[in-house]
């Protein structure tokens, strides 16, 4: 389990020292567009205003 660890932090470390720059807007606009719980939200108001469309016929 020891030696496991160690390997994931070098391979986290020599990947990170490989890793492209990232502005800050970017990096948020990629963080956005990852995070599942904001998917989530967004299909749920998707669905919501299809549920409204259909009431109002």
């Amino acid at each position: 389990m020891r030696y496991f660890t160690l390997a994931l932090i070098a391979s986290m470390l020599f990947s990170s020292a490989t890793a492209q720059a990232l502005s800050l807007t970017e990096a948020v606009r990629i963080a956005l567009e990852n995070n599942p719980s904001l998917k989530q939200s967004q299909k749920a108001v998707e669905s919501a205003e299809e549920e409204i469309k259909t009431a109002k016929g």
